[in-house]
């Protein structure tokens, strides 16, 4: 099916409940952007399951006239599966690369018995913005967790964003690896609301995360005592919302800047980078490493702590090479 500079729908909705909807692409939909205008893909099974194991195809290809950013595609539906041949771009030659949305009820990226391979959504970076979103689909039909127990690693300036309305899982070691200095993370949990319930949740001993930039969202703690959020980035970006007297707090450990905001957060906040000191006050200098920043970041209000006279409640920012390694 071809459209280029169009819109191309495939969508399925089961009558009977007792009878999922299925869209099964094993062949080629492709909606070029044509004269600037981008093409737009959609795979939409409403109650039932998307199956990619062909090609979508909305790039901007530089031939001719085409140029322009490169378009948008959607799969969405109760399950969404990827194939390990699927080939899915939105790709620009000569502007901004597009987007791919999937949208599900819950999400595991694994090397076996998951909905995408971690090696299979490394290459589709390469061509593509992905964002993995359960926040609007999580309640119909599971949890709205997102898991990541596979290594992800792309070499594009392109964006992952892991959007959940619970969870985001690191705790099967998984890990996103992005090695180029104009690409970029996206770590959302609980977004189902701002009262939502929802961590990210790491693994003891493995860092999660290694990117140029990285910005961090929970509803109800980012890493815990035993297991922080362990992040090779250089500009980090925790925000812990109202967490509802759900939080476990903030945990996480740094190579380079972090910057905290939150609202409501209970729970200790212990973040560190891992290498040198970080702020110092009345002026002094600081030595290599990261810096902590605590203050309001997009209108987000910024922490603050009271001890109720049980020693709960304290603020910890600390840095150097003692504690936590790498």
């Amino acid at each position: 099916i071809q459209a280029d500079g169009g819109r191309i729908v495939l969508t399925a909705k089961a009558a009977d409940r007792l009878i999922r909807s299925v869209v099964n692409n094993d062949g080629v939909l492709e909606a070029q952007t044509l004269a600037r205008v981008g093409g737009s893909i959609q795979l939409l099974a409403v109650g039932g399951e998307v199956q990619v194991g062909g090609k979508l195809d909305a790039r901007a290809p530089a031939a001719g006239t085409a140029g322009g950013d490169g378009g948008f595609i959607e799969t969405s539906g109760d399950k969404v599966a990827i194939g390990r041949g699927a080939v899915i771009t939105t790709h620009a030659s000569q502007g901004r690369t597009g987007t791919w949305l999937i949208d599900p009820n819950d999400f595991t990226i694994a090397a076996s018995g998951g909905n995408l391979t971690g090696s299979s959504l490394g290459s589709l970076l390469d061509s593509n913005n992905v964002t993995i979103t359960t926040a609007t689909q999580g309640s119909a039909g599971g949890h709205g967790d997102i898991f990541v127990n596979d290594q992800v690693a792309w070499s594009a300036a392109t964006g992952l964003t892991l959007n959940a309305e619970r969870h985001v899982d690191f705790s099967g070691g998984g890990a996103l690896l992005a090695r180029n200095a104009g690409s970029r993370v996206d770590l959302g949990a609980g977004n189902a609301g701002v009262n939502g319930v929802g961590a990210v949740i790491a693994h003891p001993d493995h860092i999660a995360v290694s990117a140029a930039s990285l910005r961090v969202t929970a509803s109800s703690g980012i890493g815990n005592s035993a297991a922080p959020l362990r992040t090779q980035v250089n500009h980090l970006l925790l925000v812990n919302r109202n967490a509802g007297g759900q939080a476990s707090g903030i945990h996480a450990l740094n190579t380079g800047d972090v910057t905290l905001a939150g609202s409501n957060a209970n729970g200790d906040i212990d973040v560190r980078t891992a290498d040198g000191a970080g702020t110092s006050g009345n002026g002094a200098a600081a030595a290599a490493g990261g810096n902590i920043r605590v203050g309001t970041v997009d209108g987000v209000a910024g922490l603050s702590t009271t001890d109720n006279g049980s020693g709960q409640g304290h603020i910890i920012l600390a840095t150097g090479r003692g504690g936590w390694a790498f």
